[in-house]
């Protein structure tokens, strides 16, 4: 029912959030359309009562949905698009905080990061790992299964495993788990 722009990262100000929740004119032209034929069709079951002759209490009755049909079209028309809008802006908001925090840590992390890479490049060399092993190595770090592995890498299970237990030899090690462990033991140790 609201029109909606695909949010980028881009900064936002809040009226601009707010004018991604408003309904467009021909939205709000829909709704008072509804609620008018409502209307009228109150307005014509009071003059049917007035015609049979019906009792006032069936007159106030008819009168009181009337008024309460037109009351309600009058807050629709003016006040829901409001209500929506700053219901969704603290919402909209904070997502838009949270993309920017994520961009932050990339941005902060990103020298780290490629250090850390050139690092483990380092040590595979010094382990003396084919190219091949090496590709296993960092997919298996990054938590690929063989399988997996082997679908991205277009081999066999049979030959990434064959691959991944000669860079366990070269490494001397003896699992996956162990391997994570050479690099990450380390980088997770905790301040006190």
């Amino acid at each position: 029912m609201f029109k909606f722009k695909h949010l980028n990262s881009e900064h936002l100000t809040h009226s601009q959030i707010a004018e991604l929740y408003e309904m467009t004119l021909f939205e709000r032209l829909w709704v008072g359309f509804a609620i008018l034929l409502v209307a009228v069709f109150a307005v014509l079951d009071l003059i049917e009562d007035i015609q049979n002759e019906e009792g006032v209490l069936f007159w106030l009755v008819d009168i009181g949905y009337l008024a309460l049909t037109l009351a309600i079209l009058g807050y629709l028309w003016r006040y829901l698009p409001l209500t929506l809008s700053r219901a969704n802006l603290a919402l909209t908001s904070q997502i838009i905080r949270q993309h920017e925090d994520i961009e932050q840590w990339k941005q902060k992390a990103s020298d780290t990061m490629k250090g850390f890479s050139r690092l483990i490049s380092m040590q595979f060399e010094e382990w003396g790992l084919s190219k091949a092993e090496k590709e296993v190595a960092l997919l298996l770090l990054k938590g690929l299964s063989i399988k997996e592995i082997s679908y991205v890498r277009g081999t066999s299970p049979g030959t990434t495993r064959q691959q991944s237990t000669s860079l366990y030899e070269k490494a001397n090690i003896n699992s996956r788990a162990e391997l994570s462990a050479f690099f990450l033991e380390d980088l997770l140790l905790v301040e006190s």
